[in-house]
């Protein structure tokens, strides 16, 4: 164990065959922040909602975590497992975030539960084992600046964490715009399909890039844009097919096809069939409610 009272607590941890607790030597008034480096094992982490409430979450190695003391809770190292252990005063937090702009989002980001996964991840890994090694070479000297390097280290660290929550919070801003764009975008296309609008024609509408309504579409749907159109006509011919005494032409011309021939390339090219042998077959089937379904808002965001 390694420790300065005014500053920071430093500790190996290991578990032998039984769990064991992580809690600093000290309250957590004097060191209201922690984190937890896991070479190997996994800790459980139970998040104290209420009284007659909590929720658990296993975390497995290698990872590195931080929590401040607000978080409310109560983390143990599992059986076997291995690690080391941080804990700092919030003055001697203050003084590694240093004074720099980045330190208010630092800050905000590091006083929250952080988790950083480092399986697959071995650049990241491998640094902070570097970080952590070298604050036990420090301890273990009496040379001058000690705390410096020190302070160094553990900032070094608090730039993993600050990054990782900052790509995370990014991913679910991204993932959320995406959401938002193929929602307006499925909109546009229930108002404009019938007029054969181009994916061009709907990114302009949406004052966005087609590569960017693409991506919306393929990363959340696993289709294009212009496959979404395509359905979404398909199933609006084949109701019509199904369900109305209109002809060929005159659903061509409903749905803006140039000719009928055009769309019966179209519809067979999607159903497998061409409309005609489609409409013979609806009439001849006894279970209509598998032919010419209504638009399915299942795979909506």
């Amino acid at each position: 164990m390694r420790e300065d009272p005014s500053n920071y607590f430093f500790s190996d941890l290991q578990a032998a065959l039984q769990s064991r607790a992580i809690v600093p030597p000290l309250p957590a008034s004097i060191r209201p922040w922690q984190a937890v480096f896991l070479r190997n094992g996994s800790v459980v982490v139970d998040v104290l909602a209420d009284a007659e409430e909590q929720d658990r979450q296993i975390i497995k190695a290698p990872v590195l975590i931080c929590w401040p003391s607000s978080a409310r809770l109560q983390v143990s190292l599992a059986a076997g497992s291995t690690g080391v252990h941080l804990a700092l005063g919030e003055m001697f937090l203050v003084s590694v975030l240093g004074k720099r702009p980045e330190a208010i989002e630092m800050r905000d980001a590091v006083l929250n539960f952080v988790t950083l996964p480092l399986e697959g991840n071995l650049d990241t890994a491998q640094r902070i084992h570097a970080t952590l090694n070298e604050i036990a070479l420090e301890q273990g000297r009496t040379s001058a600046g000690q705390l410096l390097v020190i302070e160094a280290q553990l900032r070094c660290l608090l730039v993993h964490l600050w990054r990782h929550a900052q790509q995370t919070d990014e991913a679910a801003q991204s993932s959320g715009q995406r959401t938002i764009i193929l929602r307006r975008f499925r909109h546009l296309v229930e108002t404009n399909f019938h007029g054969r609008w181009r994916v061009t024609d709907y990114a302009d509408a949406l004052n966005i890039t087609t590569d960017r309504l693409h991506d919306a579409a393929t990363r959340i749907l696993g289709k294009t844009p212009l496959e979404l159109i395509h359905d979404r006509s398909h199933r609006e011919a084949q109701s019509l097919l199904a369900r109305s005494n209109l002809t060929l032409d005159q659903i061509a011309e409903q749905l803006s096809f140039k000719s009928t021939q055009q769309f019966s390339a179209f519809f067979r090219k999607l159903e497998g069939v061409p409309p005609a042998k489609y409409r013979r077959l609806a009439t001849a089937s006894s279970d209509r409610r598998s032919i010419g379904e209504s638009l399915d808002f299942s795979d909506w965001p």
